[in-house]
């Protein structure tokens, strides 16, 4: 299924759109290729500086640029191991 997605260029944290438009097959499967802005920020805290692609319309309304470098990013792993699974003993309960 192609898909027509917006070029964007992050350097330094900081993601703008370039104007230039390209239709991508397989957008998932793309390196470079994002689905969401959630997901634009997860390949850039891996990837680094360059050039993504968003589909058009997922970019934030009003916003000339957009700083990914303030965004907290955990990831999945430590997500799952920083909860926590079972309530806390009380104390002098065995």
């Amino acid at each position: 299924m192609n898909q027509i997605c917006e070029e964007i260029r992050v350097y330094e944290g900081t993601a703008e759109r370039t104007g230039a438009r390209v239709e991508l097959r397989g957008l998932k499967a793309h390196k470079n290729g994002c689905t969401s802005m959630r997901d634009l920020v997860r390949k850039y805290k891996i990837l680094g500086d360059g050039h993504f692609y968003l589909p058009i319309g997922n970019w934030p309304h009003d916003a000339p640029s957009v700083s990914l470098d303030n965004v907290k990013w955990i990831g999945l792993d430590k997500a799952f191991h920083a909860r926590q699974r079972f309530a806390p003993a009380e104390a002098g309960k065995k």
